[in-house]
């Protein structure tokens, strides 16, 4: 205890132990001045001396339940939550009853001094829990993200795998341009890459033969011009002009000749052949042939036929 003198106001440390009931004065040792105890605050130092140095077995015994209990509503409180956590997350929970949550949140009042243990506890629960949900909220963020990647990543993939069956498709469109048009591309081929196309032209007749699918001439676009023949010993001269009308190189046709009587008997016929490949575009081709006979050629005429289908020798 410290006190003071009320005349020179020297201050002093009291040991409460010295003092008992028969004392009722202090002495200044500097002015010998004395002054009357404070009973009462002797009294309030001493419970407090006693309160800090030896507290009673009551007071301990009553800190470790308030501790355990609050051990045990944190325990509690913090299952409950979690329960209702994990109901809310599955879509137990009714409208209502979150609705309600939500409001006590709201109109919860934090003054310390009025809570109990359980509060507390309660409190200190949640907090805990939120805490938890928060880091697997970051965590399935960052899973979501991590998600997003990949779907972009497969997303690009299958944007660049469309790029095989459209590349499929205008090989096949091709092929069959090719195909359809076959005839009108070998012309082409012959007058662009005539040494490549006498080459292997053969080999592909004799396998669109195989399949049904011959070279055709395209009649609608040439014409005989200037067809006629000269008569000799045992034999017939056939000569003319093949004329190409369309904008695009074409294959030569085969031209069949004939020999007619007047009753309109074929007497003779024969395949005029044509060394040129391919007429040129809005060009004439010119041909004549010799054809031997041993009948009897006079008094007839003769005609010229442009072949549908195209004839290669192999």
């Amino acid at each position: 205890m410290i006190t003071s003198c009320d005349k020179c106001k020297t201050t002093f440390k009291v040991n409460l132990e010295l003092l008992t009931n028969e004392k009722k004065y202090f002495k200044c040792s500097v002015c010998d001045n004395e002054w009357l105890i404070d009973e009462i605050t002797l009294f309030e130092s001493k419970e407090d001396k006693t309160s800090i140095v030896s507290p009673s077995l009551k007071t301990r015994e009553s800190v470790e339940q308030n501790l355990e209990a609050i051990r045990s509503e944190v325990k509690k409180n913090t299952d409950r939550i979690n329960v209702e956590s994990s109901k809310i997350e599955n879509g137990e929970v009714k409208n209502k009853t979150q609705k309600k949550l939500n409001d006590e949140k709201k109109n919860k009042v934090f003054n310390v001094k009025k809570k109990s243990v359980a509060d507390i506890a309660s409190e200190i629960a949640e907090a805990s829990v939120k805490k938890s949900s928060l880091q697997s909220r970051k965590k399935k963020i960052k899973t979501k993200n991590k998600g997003d990647n990949i779907s972009k990543v497969q997303l690009i993939e299958e944007t660049h795998n469309y790029k095989v069956p459209l590349l499929m498709l205008t090989v096949i469109f091709v092929v069959s341009l090719t195909i359809y048009f076959r005839s009108a591309v070998i012309g082409m081929s012959y007058e662009n890459f005539p040494k490549f196309t006498e080459q292997y032209f053969p080999k592909i007749y004799k396998v669109f033969n195989k399949i049904k699918l011959p070279f055709n001439a395209e009649l609608n676009k040439i014409e005989i011009s200037n067809f006629g023949a000269t008569y000799e010993q045992n034999a017939i001269k056939f000569f003319g002009n093949l004329k190409n009308k369309s904008s695009f190189p074409i294959i030569t046709p085969s031209i069949k000749a004939i020999v007619v009587t007047e009753d309109g008997k074929i007497l003779a016929e024969t395949i005029i052949p044509i060394s040129k490949k391919y007429i040129s575009s809005n060009k004439e081709l010119s041909f004549s042939h010799l054809f031997k006979t041993n009948k009897n050629i006079e008094n007839t005429t003769v005609r010229a036929t442009i072949l549908k289908e195209i004839q290669v020798k192999s």
